[in-house]
């Protein structure tokens, strides 16, 4: 396939780590192992420390909020540094699908192991199965843990199809001539940041859903992707200053409560904070090993299944000790996970690549 994106005589490199977005993505899955610790534990969200408070909103869905920020910005920025349609969709493969296959069968295993119930295998169950990982729709086992307040063997996994749906407009977008087009990805992230607003109106069946997936999830997650390509379209022309700052955090405090404006605050506000912290905070040593060593994802994977079997062997455990010992064990796992998976299948990206290239500035 030819170029994706022509090189322009304005190319600039876009490599520096003098940032602090794997500090934040660190943060990012931490938070939704403390928020999940209290949905395993007591069986639901109402005891989650800033559901607690809002009513709407879990520390676990701000993470995952984040997390798609984030997202937004950097693959953005993978794209537009990519020559092809075929290398940049090859490195969002050898990112997500190989760490994604192994955290599926250790959920299994450790599913099996907690009382969960193996089908006989059939032609039509294989299907399923293969259908299942394809479209990243994570895993399932009757009976699994079924003594604990919560049943269910990964309930990460569900986001993660919802990303790589984004990975793949994006994508559409970078064919039409269109992804770093300012005025275009501002009007739809403006168009789907305020279709937010409509919530009930999308509380109902969703054609292909096994596919597509829901339509108030993809909305929700379209939003927050769209404006953090905004943000990196725009990144050297937005003021980042304490005053917007503060009137950041003040429209998040206000609107957070609200399950109406929750999700447009955070597409807005939430946004500013996110990379006001990750561009303006000054880096640290933490900040330069986790832009190395990305601990984030094994994180995200493995933090409900470990806290689920944490739940089994330790029945009566606390809430903040089932947090503190799922966070510990879960790290390890993410470690091995980056040194042993991840980051050994990203060294498959160099045969996607013809030629050493530089990323480029948005029009």
């Amino acid at each position: 396939m030819g170029q994706l994106l022509p090189m322009t005589s304005e190319a600039v490199p876009l490599t520096s780590r003098d940032n602090n977005f794997g500090v934040l993505r660190l943060l990012f899955a931490a938070l939704v192992i403390v928020c999940h610790s209290s949905v395993l534990l007591y069986g639901g969200k109402d005891r989650d420390p800033l559901f607690f408070v809002t009513h709407t909103v879990t520390l676990g869905d701000i993470a995952v909020d984040g997390f798609f920020f984030v997202s937004g910005y950097l693959v953005l920025q993978s794209l537009l540094s990519s020559e092809s349609a075929i290398e940049f969709i090859g490195k969002r493969v050898l990112r997500v699908y190989p760490g994604y296959l192994i955290a599926c069968l250790i959920s299994l295993l450790l599913g099996f192991l907690a009382g969960g119930t193996v089908p006989a295998m059939t032609s039509s169950l294989a299907s399923q199965v293969i259908a299942r990982f394809f479209f990243l729709n994570g895993v399932s086992l009757d009976h699994a843990f079924y003594r604990n307040p919560m049943q269910g063997l990964n309930g990460s996994l569900w986001t993660i199809t919802y990303e790589f749906r984004c990975y793949i407009c994006l994508l559409f977008a970078a064919m039409l001539g269109l992804s770093r087009r300012r005025l275009f990805m501002t009007l739809l992230a403006a168009v789907l940041v305020s279709s937010t607003l409509l919530t009930g109106a999308l509380d109902r069946p969703f054609p292909l859903e096994f596919m597509l997936g829901t339509a108030s999830s993809n909305l929700r997650f379209f939003s927050l992707f769209a404006s953090g390509c905004v943000f990196y379209l725009f990144r050297d022309r937005i003021p980042y200053s304490k005053p917007i700052l503060f009137a950041s955090v003040a429209l998040l405090l206000t609107l957070l409560p609200s399950s109406r404006f929750c999700t447009a605050s955070i597409a807005i506000a939430g946004g500013y904070l996110t990379f006001w912290s990750a561009l303006r905070v000054r880096s640290s040593a933490l900040s330069k090993f986790t832009n190395r060593t990305d601990l984030s994802y094994g994180l995200y994977l493995y933090g409900w299944p470990v806290t689920q079997t944490i739940v089994w062997c330790l029945p009566g455990i606390s809430r903040w000790q089932l947090c503190a010992l799922s966070l510990v064990i879960t790290s390890c796992v993410a470690y091995f996970s980056w040194r042993l998976i991840e980051k050994p299948a990203l060294g498959w990206k160099k045969y996607l690549v013809s030629s050493p290239r530089q990323g480029y500035p948005a029009r």
